[in-house]
């Protein structure tokens, strides 16, 4: 038995320690989570009478929107386009490799690009029931969202290959892609809420989908510096209450408020502002969600590398680099 003293780690326990949370576990429920999201709403607003019946008149309201706001957010979808995609995918092929983890770039990559084509199947395969009569734009199946998912997916992938210390400002700029592209598919009419929601979902499942190969391989590690404030969090959460609450007050005034349906088409009005107002808060929380679900962990590292890092950046510095610390000169 060597009783040669070890390095000092710095790194906190790995996941076999009861202190640590089991990776595979936490992926696994968290896709599991994420795939329920989308099957639910898929289930609750596409396959009923009444889930349809409320999005239809959603959707209708958005052609009364003024001119200058429908131009406003169609400025915005022109921003996702297939160069725009190639190119964030370049970005994160590049972010990963600067960083030497030239593999997760490649897997976040194609976490992009699993989710916008499975987006782009289930649209196709994925039956929409006539339950309800209308012109054939009003009834079309839409479920999910490509561009949704497209956006989503950028701010997903962002948040696999950022270095840990960076995730919080990714958090943000992430939840805000997702949150204004999937209010700008409804307010031009291209979407439903449920398309938007089903989209953001799919994209982070893809995300844990990727998650769970890095474990796999042995490319999961603790990390302490990943965590996002809490700070961030609540400030995020914030947002998210309020632009939820504002939704359900309008809902809850048009069922209160009989008058307020009385101008034609009033209700559809209302509730495509409420739809929009809940779609921008819960695009935030999944993204939050898949945020929360990394933190404790670094990607695309193996144990081996971690323990490298650790040899050569001591936690007890030697001798003469504390005298160099105390006296320069």
């Amino acid at each position: 038995m060597s009783l040669s003293p070890s390095p000092v780690s710095s790194t906190p326990d790995t996941p076999d320690h009861p202190g640590s949370p089991d990776p595979t576990r936490r992926f696994a429920l968290a896709c599991v989570g994420f795939l329920a999201v989308a099957v639910g709403v898929y289930l609750v607003f596409v396959t009923t009478e009444a889930g349809q019946r409320i999005e239809n008149a959603a959707l209708h309201a958005s052609s009364l929107r003024q001119d200058s706001v429908r131009a406003d957010s169609l400025a915005y979808l022109n921003q996702v386009s297939i160069v725009t995609f190639v190119v964030a995918m370049t970005a994160i092929a590049l972010v990963g490799l600067l960083r030497r983890r030239a593999g997760l770039g490649v897997l976040a990559v194609g976490v992009m690009g699993s989710a916008a084509l499975t987006a782009q199947a289930l649209k196709v395969l994925l039956p929409r029931p006539e339950l309800l009569e209308g012109p054939a734009w009003l009834l079309r199946n839409s479920f999910p969202s490509g561009t949704a998912t497209v956006a989503a997916s950028i701010g997903i992938a962002a948040l696999m290959v950022v270095p840990d210390r960076l995730r919080w400002l990714t958090l943000v700029a992430a939840a805000a892609l997702a949150a204004v592209i999937g209010q700008a598919t409804q307010v031009t009419g291209w979407h439903r809420a449920s398309d938007v929601l089903g989209g953001v979902a799919l994209a982070a499942a893809f995300g844990c989908i990727g998650l769970l190969a890095l474990t796999r391989i042995g490319y999961v590690q603790p990390s302490a510096v990943g965590r996002v404030n809490p700070r961030v969090f609540s400030a995020l959460m914030i947002v998210v209450a309020g632009s939820i609450a504002l939704g359900i007050f309008l809902v809850a005034a048009l069922l209160v408020f009989p008058l307020l349906r009385a101008p034609g088409d009033a209700d559809s009005v209302f509730l495509h502002t409420a739809s929009n107002l809940v779609t921008f808060g819960l695009s935030t929380v999944v993204i939050a969600a898949f945020a929360w679900v990394i933190q404790p962990y670094t990607l695309g590292t193996s144990e081996a590398a971690t323990a490298e890092e650790v040899v050569e950046s001591p936690a007890m510095p030697p001798e003469e680099l504390v005298d160099a610390a105390i006296d320069p000169e």
